[in-house]
């Protein structure tokens, strides 16, 4: 089944689309914004239609190809249902018509023209515009539906009505959904007051608790698989256990110890770790799902010894608007996305160091109190993962030289291979390239180290301070500056840059590295600088304050690892 929403601006056509997701119909993630289009055909409209000039600018076969190789693309990821919304399909409905066949769906979001352009005119994204924008729209769509069918979703009853709504969809669609989704479904349309002959209805509550899902992607791993379970299989009603080419004995003990809350599903490995976990999501959300808490087998997840099944669903369902929790590492060095909605609106991206995308402002929060571990490799197969993350690296940089990520874990990979010259020459490249002001700092942090490595402490200095003016609150950086100096015997500028980097510190300074999610080495943010102070000093001979560097060392080891 594949089908498509249009609508005007302001029709209610996100909504339905929302409506659509939460009923388990692929719209194509990952979202612009919290608008249920997907990133890409949002994209590809605006090019096409020259947005907000609305002119044609692509041929319609070129149009036309493109949707069909979208949808293509959404069932290879094997989506059996798909639909696509954006207001610019108005204008491409023919498009999407001959690119996808006279069986395709369509659904017609219909509110009053005039209240549709007042309230785009209230967003002011195209201010004086926005009449003839909606006009012409209105009349692409009226010239479309005018000989062909349609489900028509009238904008009061959406919003007075969203499970009578949610009914019809799944009727027209023809679609196997549950009670309990439909009315998760239903319950996402905000109610608010309407113009309508219809008696507003009550946003329908839950039909039972949330329901959580840990998904394992395994292969060979029964020398520590069973502590990944047994650290979460307290907290969850299923385990999923995903079978990427098991022939060892990991599928047996994770059975036992899961019981009845084992379920198994196949995936044939493609080396495409972002591909597999997608399929982790949507398997979860077959399984009628709310939530999927993500472990690997070489991770365990830490909960507060006071939480039960009950609190943690609470914990999850605190914040209706998070897509998805993260979790501290138990040394909150950085954290991870590991409990995610479902159905998603978020995708997983990249074939190694794979990220989560998607999702508006607000989507994600921190889980406090939650924190996870991850098992160290031994020599053989951290080798082995770092020649593999080399050559999937190197594909990514050369298809996408701007993308300042791949640059990023490249440089990691080329340090863990102690190939310090091409470590440092990807991540300046990411420092440079990222908009994003903590990879940034970081990846000039990273660099730095590289050139420490190499005994370049003077290149690492500036590295440093390349970082700061990218993000000056890091006391990582200030931290390695301060120690690069007293390496070259620069003890004036070490003990400068130590209590620059005291002062942006978590033991007497302003605490700054406590708002990261990633990227942070915490040492520098509490001993670090004192460790550097307390040598300086006694190469100056100035015994008092080495002394008083020695306690703050001593104090500020014990603040960070809580035992003070």
């Amino acid at each position: 089944m594949q089908c498509a929403v249009i609508g005007l601006y302001r029709s209610g056509s996100s909504a339905t689309a929302g409506l659509l997701h939460r009923l388990g119909v692929d719209m194509g993630i990952p979202y612009f914004g919290d608008y249920y289009e997907s990133e890409d055909v949002s994209a590809a409209l605006r090019e096409w239609w020259q947005e907000p000039l609305l002119e044609e600018s692509s041929p319609a076969i070129e149009r036309q190809e493109w949707l069909a190789e979208w949808l293509q693309r959404r069932r290879q990821g094997g989506s059996e249902e798909v639909g696509i919304k954006h207001p610019l399909l108005c204008l491409s409905a023919v498009d999407l018509e001959q690119a996808w066949g006279g069986e395709t769906k369509f659904i017609r979001t219909c509110r009053d023209k005039r209240e549709s352009i007042e309230s785009l005119e209230r967003l002011a994204w195209w201010p004086n515009h926005e009449e003839r924008i909606q006009n012409q729209l209105w009349q692409a769509a009226e010239e479309f539906f005018h000989q062909r069918s349609c489900l028509e979703i009238p904008f009061e009853q959406l919003i007075s009505r969203p499970a009578y709504t949610t009914d019809q969809l799944v009727e027209y669609l023809g679609i196997d959904v549950s009670t309990r989704r439909r009315l998760r479904a239903a319950s996402s349309i905000k109610s608010r007051a309407a113009s309508s002959s219809h008696p507003q209805e009550t946003p329908p509550a839950r039909s039972r608790q949330s329901q959580i899902a840990a998904t394992m992607l395994s292969g060979n791993s029964q020398d520590q698989v069973a502590d990944a379970v047994r650290s979460v299989i307290d907290y969850v009603d299923v385990l999923l256990l995903i079978d990427t080419g098991i022939t060892d004995g990991t599928r047996e003990i994770v059975e036992r110890l899961a019981g009845d809350k084992f379920q198994l599903a196949k995936f044939d490995w493609t080396g495409d770790f972002a591909e597999a976990r997608n399929v982790a999501l949507r398997l979860a959300a077959r399984l009628d799902m709310d939530w999927v808490v993500t472990i690997d087998t070489d991770e365990r997840l830490v909960f507060p010894d006071d939480l039960t099944i009950d609190r943690f669903k609470a914990l999850l369902e605190s914040e209706p608007k998070v897509e998805a929790w993260f979790v501290d590492a138990l040394d909150q060095s950085y954290a991870k996305e590991r409990m995610v909605r479902l159905p998603s609106a978020l995708q997983w991206r990249g074939a190694t160091h794979e990220a989560l995308v998607g999702g508006g402002k607000g989507s994600r929060a921190r889980a406090l109190g939650v924190f996870f571990s991850e098992l160290p490799k031994d020599e053989d197969r951290m080798q082995a993962k770092l020649e593999r993350d080399l050559e999937v690296l190197t594909k990514e940089v050369q298809s996408k030289p701007n993308n300042a990520r791949w640059h990023y874990y490249l440089g990691q990979t080329f340090e863990g291979l102690k190939r310090h010259r091409e470590a440092i020459d990807a991540y300046l490249k990411a420092g440079q390239l990222s908009d994003w002001q903590e990879e940034s700092a970081w990846s000039f942090f990273c660099a730095a180290r590289s050139m420490s490595e190499l005994k370049e402490y003077r290149n690492a200095v500036g590295a440093c301070a390349a970082g700061l003016a990218r993000q000056p609150g890091s006391p990582e950086l200030a931290w390695l500056a301060g120690w690069c100096c007293f390496k070259e015997a620069d003890i004036a500028n070490a003990i400068q840059w130590s209590q620059i980097a005291i002062s942006l510190g978590s033991y007497r300074g302003n605490g700054c590295v406590k708002s990261r999610i990633a990227f942070k080495h915490l040492p520098a943010a509490f001993e670090g600088p004192f460790d550097v102070l307390r040598y300086c000093y006694r190469i100056q001979k100035k015994e008092a304050l080495a002394a008083q560097a020695d306690r703050d060392f001593e104090a500020a080891g014990k603040m960070r690892q809580g035992t003070e």
